[in-house]
């Protein structure tokens, strides 16, 4: 009985990616990454006008220092 060199592959494997289709995917991972560090970037620099304008109680957080003011106070 011959055997093979070559390594078995299932037959419910989908086949792997060839030049054009990994590009693709990747691209798409790669705007993915990027369109979340943007919402998070807006959340973090809008999150003291929305506190402002809710009126919201400054938050006390035990890792802030002395002196640090909310964004939003007067100085």
């Amino acid at each position: 009985m011959p055997t093979s060199t070559r390594p078995h592959r299932d037959a419910t494997a989908p086949a792997p990616l060839s030049g054009r289709a990994a590009a693709a995917v990747l691209a798409v991972i790669l705007l993915a990454a990027f369109m979340e560090l943007l919402d998070a970037t807006i959340v973090s620099v809008a999150a003291a006008a929305i506190a402002a304008d809710l009126r919201a109680a400054r938050p006390r957080c035990s890792g802030s220092s002395p002196g640090t003011r909310w964004p939003s106070e007067p100085a």
